[in-house]
C-alpha cells in the first residue's frame, strides 16, 4: 500500500461561491462537486489577482458526489 500523498500533491481548491461569481460563455472552467460535465459546473470571468489552478490537475469531489474524479485539461477555478 502506498499513500495517495506519496504519489501526489494534495491541495485544496481556492473555495470559490459560483453565485459569487460573473457566468460567461467563454470563460474559465468552475469545478464544482458535480459528477456531470467532468465536474465543470460552469464557466465564469477571470478573477484580479485569483490564478486559475493549471491544466492537467486531478479533482476529486470531498462533498456532493463524494470522489467523483477527473482530469482538468484546461485552467480552472473550483469551489471547495
Amino acid at each position: 500500500m502506498v499513500e495517495l500523498r506519496d504519489i501526489f500533491d494534495i491541495k485544496y481548491g481556492v473555495n470559490l461561491e459560483l453565485n459569487k461569481l460573473n457566468q460567461v460563455s467563454e470563460g474559465l472552467n468552475f469545478v464544482s462537486r458535480t459528477s456531470k460535465n467532468n465536474g465543470v459546473s460552469a464557466r465564469v470571468e477571470a478573477i484580479e489577482g485569483v490564478e486559475p489552478i493549471p491544466a492537467g490537475t486531478i479533482t476529486v469531489a470531498g462533498g456532493g458526489s463524494v470522489l467523483e474524479t477527473f482530469l482538468q485539461s484546461t485552467p480552472y477555478y473550483s469551489g471547495r
